[in-house]
């Protein structure tokens, strides 16, 4: 399944494989920055790992499309609807990684990079974690920036969602919670997991269902937790009870420094592999890490503007706002005030959001010099909300730290209903044959 994907793009013209000796310290993120938007790097020889090291997976969005079957401008409808028919993947007796197992693994021969002199270490950055509530028994599929701290341990930031919720209640029981930690997974997994959801249900149903039904998964020997069965390497081990450690800082989403924190210590007790098998990572701030992080949040907005203006264009997390912090929002306007409705609703649908710009239809989203046009030439005296002191996003480096409050800002940049079309189209240089 991934590596059907993987071939499927190779013969695209859109994998780079690079056989030059690569440090993962700094030289691995500066050559898939490079290409960036653009192509999946393989990069067959790490320095002191045991594993060749994929990067730029979902190379951009037309690279997710492709990976799902669909055309792109179907991904937030396409994520929507398997959100509402999620459905159990198939259970099996086998997988491929299975067939090696590293009972006393090295995580340094893993050739974990480190991105940025800032950060605290070598981090994962495309682990999918996976746990099972000791209380519910739903698995829980994730994914977690992880800091390597020995040979066997790291330590992960994990916000207070579901990961969150297992950990506490484990230690609640003072038990140790039984994790696994999968790399080489199919976009849709990580699409799936990288999306909110109830605690409730479980990722891997949705991704099955973006999948056509197709995914498997496969009971670890050890703790049973069900793991896709495509991986291509899996860590099989414990979160550790009530033990703490620093973790970050860490170049976030934005761009800028995440803070230090006290985060929980995973030990890996054993790494199923299959033959030939490959790494993965994402690197921090760039394409992937804003498409994996913010498709499901887009989708969430445009749903839940949906539900106040009847037509809605495209959702867009922008890039200068770090994927995260900025939503444009394109509407077919019925009323006066549905843009500022659109506004509201945005803001209700994704928390992190500071800044939410609405335009019409005929702007593109991701053209941010078409953007700010329509904000410049249709933004008028009344078009700007302000909310002062709303809850912020611990990604916004202006996030007041006592406090936890931001700004929210909210611009109507559509056309006013009162006022002629024609007074707000731009106008350009006819072609040959409209003369």
């Amino acid at each position: 399944m991934f590596r059907k994907y993987l071939e499927e793009m190779r013969v695209k013209g859109k994998v780079v494989t690079i056989t030059d000796n690569i440090n993962p310290k700094y030289e691995l993120g500066r050559i898939l920055e490079k290409f960036d938007n653009d192509k999946i790097v393989e990069l067959t020889s790490v320095t002191d790992s045991d594993y060749p090291i994929l990067g730029n997976v979902v190379s951009s969005r037309e690279a997710l499309a492709i990976s799902l079957g669909i055309k792109k401008d179907k991904l937030h409808q396409f994520l929507l609807d398997a959100l509402q028919s999620p459905s159990e993947p198939k259970i099996i007796d086998n997988a491929p990684f299975l067939k090696n197992v590293d009972e006393n693994p090295d995580l340094n021969k893993h050739g974990i990079p480190k991105f940025f002199k800032e950060d605290a270490g070598n981090y994962y950055t495309s682990g999918l974690v996976i746990t099972k509530g000791l209380d519910s028994k739903i698995h829980n599929s994730s994914i977690h920036r992880q800091l390597l701290l020995s040979n066997n341990t790291t330590t992960a930031r994990i916000v207070p969602r579901h990961l969150f919720h297992n950990i506490k209640v484990a230690e609640s029981m003072d038990q140790d919670l039984p994790i696994a930690v999968a790399f080489g997974m199919h976009p849709a997994v990580i699409l799936a997991a990288s999306t909110p959801t109830a605690i409730s249900l479980d990722e891997m149903h949705v991704a099955n269902s973006m999948l056509s039904g197709k995914l498997e998964r496969v009971k670890l020997p050890n703790s049973g937790i069900l793991v896709p069965t495509h991986a291509e390497v899996v860590y099989e081990g414990v979160v550790l009870k009530n033990q703490k450690v620093k973790e970050g800082p860490f170049v976030d989403v934005t761009g800028t420094l995440d803070k230090i924190r006290d985060e929980p210590v995973f030990r890996i007790d054993r790494v199923y592999y299959r033959d030939n098998a490959y790494m993965t990572t994402i690197l921090p701030s760039k394409t992937e890490h804003y498409i994996l992080m913010g498709l499901g949040r887009e989708a969430k907005i445009k749903e839940s503007v949906r539900n106040i203006v009847p037509e809605v264009g495209e959702v867009y997390l922008s890039t200068g706002g770090g994927g995260w912090l900025h939503a444009i929002v394109a509407i077919e306007k019925q009323s006066e005030g549905d843009a500022k409705n659109a506004i509201f609703a945005a803001f209700a649908a994704h928390g992190s959001l500071k800044w939410v710009t609405v335009v019409n239809t005929d702007i593109d989203v991701y053209d941010p010099e078409n953007v700010e046009w329509a904000v410049i030439t249709r933004t008028g005296e009344d078009d700007i909300i302000v909310i002062d002191k709303a809850r912020g996003s611990s990604l916004d480096p202006a996030m007041d730290e006592k406090s936890k409050t931001s700004i929210k800002v909210g611009i109507d940049a559509t056309m006013s209903l009162y006022k002629s079309i024609d007074s707000y189209r731009k106008i350009k240089i006819p072609k040959e044959d409209e003369v």
